[in-house]
């Protein structure tokens, strides 16, 4: 009796591991098909989340465009040190910057001139050929309050992706 007591048992606890597995692959089935007839839904959604996150221009752009992130390194009364931080998933991961043509700054619209033109890596508001960390650019001519920054980044497919950033002078 003790015998059978005590195979019993044992086979409870095999067959208990046996369903759990049997439901576990019949979930992965089920997300798996659920995830191939909804997939570009999923992503898509997924790459609006990211864009938001990221505080990109536009949430709605694709995951496969350039993201720009404005960051504003540091900022005094009259001057603010601004760099647009360019990635091209598409790009060369070797060179990363290969794609960009050029990266426009404007303040508070972009039309008409843009403020500053940069045709190198650290785009910068307030201008750097050499590569090294951006420098400061001189608000004085701006009225105190809001203002936003736009950036306009060119890639060599004549693809445009545009970011801004809010800052108070």
């Amino acid at each position: 009796m003790f015998y059978q007591l005590f195979h019993k048992s044992q086979r409870e606890e095999g067959q208990g591991l046996v369903e759990y597995s049997l439901l576990i692959t019949l979930v992965a089935l089920a997300v798996t098909m659920i995830l191939l007839i909804l997939g570009d839904t999923v992503e898509q959604q997924f790459c609006a989340v990211r864009n938001e996150l990221l505080m990109v221009g536009d949430p709605n752009q694709t995951c496969d465009s350039a993201v720009v992130i404005l960051m504003i390194n540091d900022q005094g009364p009259n001057t603010i040190n601004m760099e647009a931080e360019v990635s091209d998933p598409n790009g060369d991961p070797d060179d990363p910057y290969a794609t960009i043509s050029k990266v426009e700054f404007y303040i508070d619209e972009d039309s008409g001139s843009p403020v500053q033109t940069e045709y190198f890596y650290r785009h910068c508001l307030s201008g750097n050929p050499s590569g090294q960390p951006c420098g400061n650019y001189d608000l004085s001519g701006l009225d105190s309050g809001q203002h936003t920054v736009i950036a306009k980044v060119y890639l060599e497919d004549d693809t445009v992706t545009t970011s801004q950033i809010g800052f108070t002078k």
